[in-house]
């Protein structure tokens, strides 16, 4: 008897919840995430969810569509594809004949969207790359597919920024990924360890600690392994040997390579001839893991996009700012920029600013710069590596030094980031106080990191 009411509980839990646990997982609904959507989104979510179930149910009842390949077909389109089709399979017991129909359909339909979508976005968005980037990004769901209707709209209606937005959007994992490890130690691996067997090879021609440690976590985390290099002991840097020579040796050993460097020029190089995904870790004119953490950070704490925040930066022009404003463009959020004039950004990022159809605003007074502030990020004045009179340099910062007097012209709300180390731009009672979450901020790198190896290596579904 209790089998049989097992059984019962069994059929209608797989013939009634199972697709609106489908649709729910779909759209990443959780419960209590219910209600952070608003008044105006929920009725929107209530009628997507009954539209599907109402579809599913004519496309069965016409289509004739066995029960089990509906499902499938319903998860393949509204997750992740093929390996949410795989995953799903041998939990409904579905048959061969059944999956490779499902996996055929989605990869039918993931085809066409993703030769179509680029010019019904157009069209409907009227050509704003942020919603057109976001649209290609959250409905089309194999990666490699999202990227390829990026390249395509890039190709046909000059907006690159679109791929930008469109792949980031698949970054989006990391917040999930960080509410799952809150159970488990530094180096347990994640669920299902989707990079074993992948080797991410380092090398630091500059200092580093959080990029470090936040990538050798990210890949130790993910089921993987890291081997950090300098360029010192490699015969790229004493013996001579070229960068094509070098990175098909890298190609040949590991599975990704992140560089950390002192020129632009080599990372260009090694992207030319590496096989094997690379990722900038810092280099003279960007620091693009640090400030796509950032923003992660930002959405985090504030609790809304990031396009609807004043956000401000107050210190010296560097590859740190020089990513933010990128980010400003590809996002979509007003950047503040307070330093001295002669310390401002400089004109090639200007242009480039301009070329995207963006704006940036630039003061030369700290107190006009943090107005209406809803974040004011900052960094060292003084970098490790800075070739100048240092004692001259402080002295031209010496007013935008930030301290409560300055944070006092911000919103009462405003936080305070510093991507550190940091040196005698802050005072401690701003640093260490309650609107400052550099710590909070440093953790995240490991999580955003992870969400970057998982693009590269193929595996962010």
């Amino acid at each position: 008897q209790i089998r049989n009411l097992f059984l019962k509980g069994l059929n209608f839990a797989q013939s009634n919840i199972l697709k609106l646990g489908i649709i729910c997982l779909g759209i990443q609904l959780k419960p209590f995430e219910f209600l952070e959507f608003g008044a105006i989104a929920i009725p929107l979510i209530i009628i997507c969810i009954v539209s599907v179930l109402i579809v599913i149910k004519v496309l069965v009842k016409k289509l004739n569509i066995p029960r089990r390949m509906s499902y499938l077909i319903s998860i393949g389109s509204t997750v992740c594809g093929t390996t949410a089709i795989m995953a799903t399979a041998p939990v409904i017991g579905a048959k061969k004949n059944e999956i490779s129909y499902a996996v055929a359909n989605i990869t039918i339909f993931g085809i066409l969207s993703m030769l179509i979508y680029p010019y019904f976005a157009n069209f409907y968005f009227n050509g704003e790359s942020l919603l057109v980037g976001l649209f290609l990004g959250t409905s089309i769901h194999e990666t490699a597919q999202v990227a390829a209707a990026g390249l395509i709209y890039d190709q046909q209606f000059n907006s690159p920024e679109t791929l930008n937005i469109a792949t980031v959007t698949k970054l989006i994992d990391a917040k999930r990924r960080k509410k799952l490890r809150k159970k488990l130690s530094t180096l347990e691996v994640d669920k299902g360890a989707p990079l074993k067997g992948k080797l991410l090879i380092q090398m630091f021609e500059k200092s580093s600690l959080r990029t470090r440690l936040s990538f050798y976590l990210a890949i130790k985390q993910l089921g993987g392994g890291t081997l950090t290099l300098r360029s010192n002991e490699l015969h790229l840097g004493q013996g001579g040997e070229s960068i094509a020579d070098t990175a098909k040796i890298l190609s040949t050993y590991g599975d990704g390579f992140m560089l950390r460097t002192d020129s632009d020029k080599k990372v260009e190089n090694f992207r030319k001839y590496l096989s094997i995904p690379v990722i900038n870790g810092l280099s003279p004119s960007s620091h693009p893991t640090q400030v796509l953490s950032d923003v992660f950070t930002v959405e985090e704490i504030k609790k809304k996009p990031i396009s609807k925040l004043n956000i401000c930066w107050i210190g010296d022009s560097n590859n740190v700012l020089d990513s933010l404003i990128a980010a400003s463009v590809k996002f979509s959020f007003k950047l503040s920029i307070g330093c001295p004039k002669k310390f401002e950004p400089g004109t090639k990022v200007r242009n480039w600013v301009k070329k995207n159809k963006k704006k940036i605003f630039i003061y030369n007074e700290p107190k006009k710069a943090v107005s209406n502030a809803d974040v004011i990020f900052s960094d060292k004045v003084i970098s490790l590596n800075d070739k100048v009179n240092k004692k001259k340099k402080l002295a031209q910062f010496k007013k935008f030094k930030i301290d409560k007097k300055l944070m006092g012209h911000a919103k009462k709300n405003c936080i305070f980031l510093h991507c550190l180390p940091r040196g005698n731009e802050v005072t401690d009672d701003i640093f260490l106080g309650k609107k400052s979450h550099v710590w909070q901020q440093a953790l995240n790198r490991v999580h955003v990191q992870k969400s970057i190896l998982l693009y590269c290596f193929g595996k962010l579904r």
